[in-house]
């Protein structure tokens, strides 16, 4: 099984800035750290971000939003959460988001693909 969670700021907790999913909730915060803050530094968004919230003397929180997520259904509750906190005004740094928000870029179809999943999750 696995969970659906988001990284957010100790500076500012109401915003989520990054939604993923893993079996090993502890290890991938860690994770998430060790690859913003290695030697050589991660050069995502959301790298950029976690580097910046440590130099201001904050942390990273992370925060399950969902678990006892099936093996199949953990793309799609992943999708469902992306496209919920980007619906909500959250100013996500996962990289598929901009195919969400860029109509111009190749990944313009997965918009659909988190509607449909907004539609059939809906509660």
């Amino acid at each position: 099984m696995s969970c659906i969670y988001a990284l957010s700021s100790s500076l500012d907790p109401d915003v989520v800035r990054y939604v993923g999913k893993t079996a090993h909730i502890q290890s991938r915060h860690r994770a998430h750290l060790y690859e913003a803050t290695r030697a050589c530094g991660g050069s995502s968004d959301k790298s950029k971000w976690i580097r910046g919230v440590i130099a201001q003397g904050g942390s990273i929180t992370i925060t399950v939003l969902e678990s006892g997520v099936s093996w199949s259904d953990e793309r799609f509750r992943e999708k469902f959460h992306i496209a919920r906190c980007l619906s909500i005004g959250h100013p996500l740094t996962n990289v598929a988001c901009r195919g969400w928000q860029e109509s111009a870029t190749p990944k313009h179809h997965l918009r659909f693909e988190a509607r449909d999943a907004l539609a059939y999750w809906a509660f």
